[in-house]
């Protein structure tokens, strides 16, 4: 068995989510973490220069000695992935738009999906495009969410001014037909309260990141570590790093600050 660590990247704290659910469904695998948080958000970013973040970001991790990739950004996964998937050579490389694809179908009943997503993403169309070659009647709606990502950087993720931001948003979504929504970035769980208030109880809420970490367990194995050590580094603010670390984990993991 190959008890490399796992490499995760995203555009900043958000993907601290990806690495929850991947240290539940993988409790033997050790993870090496890049947040991108200095350059974050990635939403509005052109593709070439999402191209070249991950091209530093993958060598980074390749330095680390890494044997799976975990692409957790959600605009990258759905614009540029087959071009950073590449850069890893021959090693597993998993990203977030099939998982949350397939999840969502899964739990629909009625095949009307919604989509919450930065601008970047709800552009490419790759979730769409997705749905559409598995199930062809199914819709999806989405919506772009620009000041999301920007609210969880700063940790402002059950204010009042996240709850008005999730509100104005998805003011048109909570009036549709739509029975299941995609959060399709990783910072979106975090906002989970504003963006539930914000919505009819029933509608299914999917985070893509419970179905990447089952598809990547059944992909490369449990592993062998009784009680893995991670290492996580970032590009930006160091305390705000810490304490989203803090929210998502129940306590924080000391990251190393990295300029790349």
């Amino acid at each position: 068995m190959d008890d490399r660590p796992i490499g995760i990247f995203d555009s900043g704290a958000g993907g601290l989510t990806v690495a929850r659910q991947i240290m539940h469904a993988l409790p033997h695998r050790r993870l090496v973490y890049f947040g991108d948080s200095l350059r974050a958000p990635y939403g509005s970013r052109r593709p070439e220069e999402l191209v070249q973040f991950s091209r530093e970001i993958i060598d980074f991790l390749l330095s680390k000695n890494i044997g799976a990739l975990v692409v957790a950004c959600g605009t990258i996964s759905a614009t540029v992935f087959k071009t950073v998937k590449d850069m890893a050579g021959d090693m597993p490389v998993v990203g977030m738009v099939d998982a949350a694809v397939d999840a969502a179908l899964e739990a629909t009943k009625t095949g009307h999906i919604g989509l919450i997503a930065t601008a970047g993403t709800i552009a490419s169309g790759a979730h769409e495009k997705a749905i559409a070659a598995k199930r062809p009647d199914a819709t999806l709606t989405g919506v772009a969410c620009p000041l999301f990502v920007p609210l969880v950087e700063e940790g402002w993720l059950d204010n009042d001014v996240a709850r008005l931001t999730a509100q104005k948003y998805l003011a048109g979504l909570a009036k549709s037909d739509i029975d299941t929504l995609i959060l399709g970035c990783t910072h979106y769980p975090l906002l989970i309260e504003s963006i539930k208030a914000a919505l009819p109880a029933d509608i299914s809420i999917i985070d893509p990141a419970v179905r990447l970490a089952e598809n990547l367990r059944d992909l490369i194995g449990q592993g062998s570590y009784a009680r893995p050590v991670h290492e996580f580094y970032i590009s930006g603010n160091k305390d705000k790093f810490d304490q989203t670390s803090y929210i998502v984990f129940g306590k924080s993991y000391d990251a190393k600050v990295v300029k790349l």
